[in-house]
């Protein structure tokens, strides 16, 4: 629901007529817009035959750049049993009239239930729709992938793109890879995250393992620049696994020398990293083993807070921080 001026409201209902729910392709979506007295002022249909049985969800967006649009987005099963489910994303003015609407298709070669977690404006004008596509497990793809679509101010589809995850060997759960949010860099790379469900390298049989993650692509959609594929595949040994309690500075107050204890890595250790609190990397320190200790000079640091994590091939402790005098 959203104020579009002083004394107007507006707000998506979908919804069925009384008997008519048990029809799959029953419900219908409409566009209210009602007074500070909760009086209804309009009504436009924007859409229907919808499957309401379905756990469709319907997500309205106010267009950033200009209040009076809408950016509605929502999905529909394509028929009735079969649980395919197509989304949909239009513009809408202020007083419901469409202004441009697009389907985003499933691909019955890999793909057959696709939703949208969320709409970005990126800094163009163009939008970038964020959310989750469920792969055929026939092509042994995995389970969920995430899945990003960028569209222009016209809603033509520019690029659509899936990051999914193989099935590791005797792994028994598919991995899930889903993107909730996102945001544009300043050169116009494109950082997204959301919820990983998959297994913790270095560890066999492999064992599921719950996470978030984030994912930096180009404009284009791609982690390597120029790809032209729908399906990406991220290896689970790129994403960062985090470990509670893995690193251990002393003293946390210090003056010119840390030493770095770290135990019970998932695998050797490699890297011990130091960053200043903007982000920027300070010191890389070459270290090995699943437990051990560095000893690490910080005399020429200026004072001020640090943060510090050590790396493995595949994972990275909880950043952890101290003060140097």
């Amino acid at each position: 629901m959203y104020q579009d001026s002083d004394t107007s409201f507006v707000y998506f209902l979908k919804g069925c007529k009384i008997g008519k729910c048990s029809n799959a392709y029953g419900s219908k979506l409409y566009l209210f817009r009602i007074n500070n007295k909760l009086e209804i002022i309009d009504s436009t249909l924007i859409d229907k035959g919808l499957d309401f049985s379905s756990s469709s969800k319907t997500w309205p967006y106010i267009e950033p750049s200009n209040g009076n649009n809408y950016i509605l987005t929502w999905r529909d099963n394509l028929a009735p049993m079969v649980n395919y489910y197509e989304p949909y994303v239009c513009k809408l003015d202020n007083k419901g009239n469409q202004i441009w609407k697009t389907k985003f298709k499933i691909n019955d070669n890999y793909s057959y239930d696709k939703s949208i977690n969320n709409v970005i404006t990126l800094k163009n004008g163009d939008y970038l729709l964020i959310g989750t596509n469920l792969l055929s497990p026939i092509k042994s793809l995995g389970f969920n992938a995430g899945w990003a679509t960028r569209i222009n101010t016209n809603g033509e589809i520019i690029w659509e793109r899936n990051y999914y995850n193989k099935v590791p060997p005797n792994f028994p759960i598919k991995p899930i890879l889903q993107l909730f949010d996102g945001v544009e860099g300043g050169d116009g790379s494109i950082y997204m995250c959301g919820f990983l469900f998959d297994s913790i390298p270095g560890i066999s049989p492999p064992q599921p393992n719950a996470n978030n993650w984030v994912i930096k692509v180009g404009p284009d959609g791609c982690l390597t620049p120029g790809c032209t594929d729908s399906l990406i595949y991220v290896a689970t040994t790129e994403v960062k696994n985090l470990k509670q309690d893995l690193l251990q500075i002393l003293p946390n107050l210090a003056n010119h020398n840390i030493t770095a204890f770290w135990k019970d890595a998932f695998t050797e250790a490699n890297h011990i990293i130091i960053r200043n609190i903007e982000g920027s990397l300070l010191k890389d320190l070459i270290v090995q083993g699943k437990a051990g200790q560095a000893y690490i000079d910080i005399k020429n640091l200026p004072s001020g807070m640090y943060i510090t994590t050590i790396q493995g091939k595949g994972w990275q402790s909880m950043p952890v921080k101290f003060v140097k005098q």
